[in-house]
């Protein structure tokens, strides 16, 4: 067991800044992806990055900090979409359309809650996360990939930072099944505390089946010290053969400082994949007054048809 984690586990911990990494490519959504930036993809409506920012706001962050690659268009868009625009705040309010200024409204961010770091080559997510160290605000920092996306929002960063202590790390954790360990950082935990956090006693990067140590995979959120940019030092060798994850630099510490993880008290989509982004679409869709009763029709025609194309009979249809 990580016996640091408890004795750790007194002091509550404030975190000013999230980091974003936002520079991949979103291959598995191409063609979409070659106009439009993955994390711009809609669940519900609503941009992947714009429930990310929404996350880290209800766990009271203050500064936004985001990665991105070389391409000019994915700073504007950024921009574009959280920084007040006074010209389509008139049209709305002139308009009467008092609800969609107030949802406008609330997912802005001023200047200089944002800032951008580029990621020239994609070296792994431990190496974009450390490229912002400058832009960090205080000794803790949290870290959100867009495209684990976390439902409900109050599952995700706002719960690990309710569950987070002071000098140690937190990861947010969910089980997964056995055909995708090899896909995920992989916890090897030890003793459960009373307050739900699991002591993490080593981490494995895309384990084959038969060397995971369980099936806990990292979903995506992280609470981490800034001691780790300097405790975490990549082998120059590893950095030429492979992309250096997180799961990494937790993996090389976890004997060294506490490393917690919490399991998700709710439900996370793989939004950088069509089924991911599907899924939770249709998750959303079906809780949505307005929009269930025609999901609901448009599935049972959709079943109907498969079955009478295999020469079956719905009773009652």
């Amino acid at each position: 067991m990580n016996r640091n984690f408890k004795k750790a586990a007194q002091k509550p911990c404030r975190i000013d800044t999230v980091v974003i990494p936002i520079a991949g490519k979103g291959t598995r959504l191409l063609p979409t992806t070659k106009a439009i930036p993955k994390h711009f993809q809609t669940v519900g409506g609503i941009p992947l990055i714009q429930y990310a920012v929404e996350e880290a706001k209800r766990a009271c962050i203050k500064k936004f900090v985001f990665i991105i690659d070389t391409d000019p268009l994915n700073k504007a868009l950024i921009e574009k979409h959280f920084l007040p625009q006074a010209g389509l705040e008139e049209h709305l309010r002139a308009k009467g359309m008092t609800d969609t200024l107030e949802q406008i409204e609330r997912l802005e961010l001023q200047p200089e809650q944002i800032a951008f770091v580029v990621q020239k080559k994609q070296t792994g997510l431990w190496n974009a996360v450390k490229s912002a160290r400058s832009e960090i605000v205080g000794d803790t920092f949290a870290v959100i990939t867009p495209d684990d996306l976390i439902l409900p929002a109050m599952a995700g960063l706002p719960d690990l930072a309710r569950h987070h202590r002071a000098g140690g790390a937190t990861i947010s954790v969910e089980q997964v099944p056995q055909k995708d360990i090899s896909k995920f950082g992989i916890v090897k935990y030890g003793d459960v505390g009373k307050d739900g956090v699991f002591s993490v006693e080593d981490v494995v990067e895309k384990p084959a089946l038969k060397d995971a140590p369980s099936d806990m995979a990292i979903a995506g959120r992280y609470i981490l010290p800034t001691s780790l940019f300097d405790r975490y030092v990549p082998d120059r060798a590893a950095t030429v053969k492979q992309e250096i994850s997180i799961a990494h630099a937790l993996q090389a510490v976890a004997h060294d400082i506490p490393v917690g993880a919490v399991l998700i008290p709710g439900k996370k989509y793989d939004g950088g994949s069509k089924q991911g982004l599907a899924l939770a679409n249709i998750a959303l869709y079906a809780e949505d007054p307005e929009l269930a009763p025609a999901l609901q029709h448009a599935v049972s025609k959709s079943r109907k048809r498969e079955l009478a194309r295999q020469g079956l009979h719905v009773v009652g249809a």
